[in-house]
């Protein structure tokens, strides 16, 4: 079989430009952010984070479509999330609008009605509960029962505890969906080590694009956050290692370093990102590390 150069060419060029877009997109739109409209990192932050809400529920939509769902569709959501779509740029006052506010502070989002409820309701890591109304069946029976003495009326009375609430058929459980943090996938046996030197390949990380605050972003995304603030201090790291784990949690240590540490010409230095030293360069690096 002979390879198609041309096509192969071609499909290479399309992933390529695929990739240099999204590259592109993630890097340069919060630069123009900054730069331009002076929007602080925290919320050029949340401007990009807008998407994923809207990539979350389309994604939900394209779901109960597929599974042929008839009925509302309702999302609780906990406080962030609802301040998230609040806050979308989709989102008016307008009726004819995909996502809007009534008059009565109902939001409707892609197709759903969107409820706050309070975070206390959720488990760690849950955010939302979707579903389509009716899916529940409601239920009152007896939970236990015992003979009574009467002195009112001939016979027996009977004595017992009752319960009411909903179940949910076998065949309705695909209509409820539970919208989850990646931290709920039990991972509090992984350890991430962030190597955070504020340099980048031409400059220092404020001059070129700042990273924020990435405690409060890794926090965000569910870690559990040490933070060391000299990041090379190997002791320093090894203690970090050995504290116990939050249950249901991966945890990163944030260590704050210093590039080329203990070697005086590349401490700190951009400069060093990818080059080699020559034997001169070398011997006196070694000199320096070693005392």
């Amino acid at each position: 079989m002979k390879l198609n150069y041309k096509r192969t060419l071609l499909v290479g060029l399309a992933f390529l430009s695929i990739c240099a877009f999204w590259q592109l997109y993630d890097n340069v739109v919060p630069l123009i952010l900054k730069n331009t409209f002076d929007i602080p990192d925290d919320i050029a932050g949340v401007i990009m984070a807008l998407d994923n809400v809207l990539a979350l529920f389309n994604a939900l939509s394209k779901y109960y479509n597929n599974i042929e769902a008839v009925g509302t569709k309702r999302a609780k959501v906990c406080a962030d999330l609802y301040n998230a779509i609040v806050d979308h740029r989709l989102t008016t006052t307008s009726k004819g609008s995909v996502a809007n506010i009534d008059e009565n502070g109902v939001v409707k989002f892609k197709g759903f009605l969107i409820e706050e409820v309070p975070d206390a309701l959720f488990q760690t890591g849950e955010v939302a509960y979707v579903y389509i109304d009716g899916v529940g069946k409601a239920f009152t029976g007896i939970n236990t029962a015992r003979p009574i003495e009467s002195e009112a009326f001939d016979g027996v009375a009977l004595q017992g505890a009752g319960k009411a609430g909903e179940f949910i058929l076998p065949d309705n459980k695909k209509a409820v969906c539970k919208v989850l943090l990646n931290s709920e996938y039990g991972l509090d046996n992984l350890t991430v080590l962030v190597d955070n030197n504020g340099l980048q390949i031409d400059g220092s990380n404020d001059e070129v694009m700042s990273l924020g605050d990435l405690h409060a972003k890794f926090t965000s995304f569910g870690y559990n956050v040490i933070e060391l603030a000299d990041g090379n201090d190997i002791e320093a790291v090894l203690a970090a290692l050995k504290i116990p784990p939050m249950k249901g949690k991966p945890t990163l240590i944030l260590c704050h370093t210093h590039k080329g540490k203990g070697v005086s010409f590349m401490e700190d230095q951009e400069g060093w990102h990818g080059k080699a030293p020559n034997e001169q360069q070398r011997a006196e690096a070694l000199k320096e590390l070693e005392g």
